[in-house]
């Protein structure tokens, strides 16, 4: 795997770059390299959202949740992110963002809640499931898919292994285990840590093993590390493990964790999705 050239942006970067045009208000770009059927990929407009107030200058601390609302599809093209901090508390911050179009109106919205991590106690009773090393677990072939698939490698452990394998008689299990990494490869932040709690691919597709159209309606990550902790996190993949619960009625939930190979929790994140069958 190699690293982006000496000289250019990581296409994450340049996709989630942003300039400011007035105050509150900071424009940026949809990058082809993120695309996916209808519009960007869900997780790089998380990732470009969240930046939007890691930027700000009033910013407080490190995030520990955000929420997106997918509201339409973002077409290709200038998009504007309105960034307000609604209220600053002592250890809290809370954001409220809205990412629009001219002629096409509001998109997104999200909400952005900031804290300053303090020493305190700590436990962490959730553990990481075995997984073995990313090298013994083969790769996806995702070519010819969507853009923003080949922006990541995806090697499924176990069971992940039948995914598009087509119908089987009885719904197959909705869960997941699999390691995911940035190409090119990109240290760990809390931009691409949003855009890949988006990664997992929807549930429906493991628990019927074909494609169906979706979209995610809301997504929300939580983020369990500071920024000093994640920066120290070892460079390469992340494991992913996603579940789902419910598929009724046209919409399905899902849930995923974050992990690093040495073994801490990073992310979590909840998801409400549309299909269509």
């Amino acid at each position: 795997m190699s690293p982006t050239p000496a000289g250019e942006p990581h296409p994450l970067d340049a996709a989630t770059m942003l300039k400011p045009i007035a105050p509150g208000t900071l424009r940026g770009h949809t990058s082809q390299a993120y695309w996916n059927f209808a519009g960007p990929y869900g997780g790089i407009t998380a990732a470009v959202m969240l930046r939007a107030a890691l930027e700000s200058g009033e910013r407080l601390g490190d995030p520990v949740s955000l929420t997106v609302n997918y509201c339409a599809a973002v077409a290709p093209g200038p998009f504007d992110i309105s960034a307000r901090n609604v209220r600053t508390n002592k250890s809290t911050q809370h954001w409220s963002l809205e990412l629009s179009q001219t002629g096409q109106g509001v998109a997104n919205t999200a909400t952005a809640v900031f804290a300053l991590r303090r020493p305190t106690w700590s436990h962490f009773p959730a553990r990481r499931p075995e997984a073995g090393a990313p090298e013994d677990s083969p790769v996806v072939a995702t070519g010819g898919m969507s853009a923003w698939l080949a922006r990541y490698r995806f090697r499924f452990v176990g069971n992940g292994s039948a995914f598009g394998a087509g119908d089987a008689e009885a719904p197959a299990d909705a869960r997941s285990v699999g390691w995911m990494e940035d190409m090119p490869e990109r240290r760990l932040d809390f931009v691409s840590l949003a855009a890949l709690a988006d990664a997992f691919f929807a549930r429906i597709f493991h628990v019927r093993r074909r494609f169906f159209p979706i979209a995610t309606i809301s997504m929300t990550t939580y983020f369990h590390v500071s920024a000093e902790e994640l920066a120290a996190v070892e460079a390469g993949p992340v494991l992913g493990v996603a579940d789902g619960r419910a598929f009724t009625r046209g919409i399905s939930d899902q849930t995923g964790e974050l992990w690093s190979r040495g073994g801490r929790l990073l992310a979590t994140t909840h998801q409400i999705v549309y299909y269509r069958d």
